[in-house]
């Protein structure tokens, strides 16, 4: 694989200004962002997460080390002292934390977003800059090498809050940005990979795949947050960046009174709709005992739409032939989700998931970064700690990067057609042997012929047994006559 380290190093270095690892990092996190090392946890300050990886570990475990406001744990690292000595990998957010667990639900603020865009070599640089010049693209406030690609920074004029819905909004906004920055022009790869908000990147001053240094240049200024909205043309694929529709305060109110009356949780207040929102805790055990009983007294996690498990044999279909490198990982877990969605035993799930390990591992193009067993169970492991049937079309695509809404709808036609027929077989049986019209059962022919009148496409065999309730060798004589 050829390397664009050196030839990019030397085009920043004639037209931009470097910036040692602390000078950036003390860019993206102001004085007084986190907490100071004589500050109790009481004060409830957030503060940045580092996290690494020793050369000896599996490539599933991450470290985790606090770093407080003197921002002395990311200096450490770079001089490899104490815990850091036999590190290989290294990444820092744009974000802040609360507690030393790097999770969702314990981010705090986004100080920066970044973008990583892969395959990027002088000529993909000078497309780069020239488009930011036109006003095409968007200006970073820096910009960093980390290999073959690279990481633009966007240093936010004031943290943005990451609770809530503000989380996914950002999310959106990043993927928009993302099929915006990462094109035909800009990389060699035309894989786009997206990114959550909270992703974090390979630290500045810590070494890369092939050993170069990490560097950074100044490339441009602080941002606002309307800035980076304005270059999003397509405004409805953004959810929530919208005004807000009328009464919504008066909802969110409802919302903090209900927590706070009745001590109800965040994610089941989210099950219920704006009006079901009206009603007390008292007034909904009335109205939705099952419900009451279920959620509340039971503390049960909501329910979810069952599919087909057609759509889960479609996803692991696609990946064995459509993955690549950089979605691996990220694949399986979607295999996962449809898993759950899909009532899929976990033993099944499992053995697909360890089928994949050699076909992954055959589109292997960097010796640093092979597909082991070790990332399938990183994947298994996300399984059993998460819910996720409620990842969306839209998730899974921005996850990805992978086309799906068209393969989708016809496989979800398909399941529509089935339901359809298993109502038609439902309404014809009584208990899938009488017909009610009488008893006299209509002959075989009839039914067969029928049914592949209404599906002339279908040449599923055991379907089309299972459906009209013969054996597999009376479909074939009519398939064949």
């Amino acid at each position: 694989m050829a390397d664009f380290y050196k030839r990019k190093i030397e085009w920043l270095d004639n037209r931009f200004t470097g910036i040692a690892p602390l000078e950036y990092y003390r860019m993206i996190f102001n004085e007084g962002s986190f907490q100071k090392k004589c500050e109790s946890n009481g004060d409830y300050k957030p503060n940045g997460l580092l996290q690494y990886r020793n050369r000896n570990d599996k490539k599933s475990v991450m470290r985790n080390r606090i770093i407080n406001d003197d921002l002395n744990i990311i200096q450490q690292c770079i001089d490899r002292e104490g815990c850091f000595l036999n590190h290989e990998f290294v990444v820092i957010s744009g974000c802040s934390y609360i507690g030393k667990n790097k999770k969702n639900t314990n981010a705090r603020y986004c100080h920066a977003i970044i973008f990583d865009i892969d395959e990027v070599d002088v000529p993909e640089l000078e497309k780069l800059f020239q488009m930011i010049s036109d006003g095409i693209l968007p200006r970073p406030t820096a910009l960093s090498v980390s290999g073959n690609g690279v990481h633009l920074t966007y240093i936010l004029d004031k943290p943005l809050p990451l609770y809530g819905k503000k989380l996914e909004m950002l999310n959106n906004l990043k993927a928009v940005l993302t099929r915006l920055l990462w094109c035909s022009y800009t990389s060699q790869d035309p894989n786009i990979q997206y990114q959550g908000i909270v992703q974090g990147y390979r630290v500045v001053g810590t070494k890369t795949k092939k050993g170069h240094t990490v560097k950074a240049y100044l490339t441009g200024k602080i941002v606002s947050l309307d800035y980076l909205i304005g270059f999003v043309d397509d405004f409805d694929s953004v959810a929530m960046l919208k005004p807000t529709r009328k009464g919504q305060g008066y909802l969110s109110a409802k919302l903090k009174k209900l927590k706070k009356d009745n001590k109800l949780s965040w994610h089941l207040l989210e099950e219920l709709t704006e009006d079901e929102l009206r009603y007390t805790l008292d007034e909904a055990k009335e109205k939705w005992p099952e419900w009451y009983q279920r959620r509340v007294i039971d503390n049960q996690m909501p329910g979810h739409w069952h599919n087909n498990k057609c759509l889960y044999n479609w996803w692991l279909n696609k990946i064995r032939t459509e993955a690549h490198p950089g979605i691996r990982m990220k694949s399986i877990l979607v295999l996962g989700a449809y898993a759950q969605k899909c009532d899929i035993p976990e033993d099944e799930f499992v053995w697909d998931a360890y089928s994949l390990v050699d076909i992954f591992e055959a589109m292997t193009t960097d010796e640093k970064n092979h597909f082991t067993t070790d990332d399938v169970e990183a994947a298994i492991r996300m399984y059993h700690e998460k819910d996720l049937t409620k990842m969306s079309v839209a998730g899974i695509q921005r996850m990805t990067g992978l086309e799906m809404h068209r393969e989708r709808e016809t496989a979800l036609a398909r399941n529509d057609r089935l339901k359809k027929s298993r109502q038609i077989r439902d309404l014809n049986y009584t208990d899938g042997k009488h017909w009610y019209d009488g008893g006299g059962r209509p002959d075989k022919s009839d039914v067969v012929r029928s049914y592949l009148s209404e599906h002339p496409d279908e040449k599923n065999v055991s379907l089309i047994a299972r459906e009209c309730g013969v054996a597999r060798n009376t479909v074939y004589k009519y398939l064949i006559s």
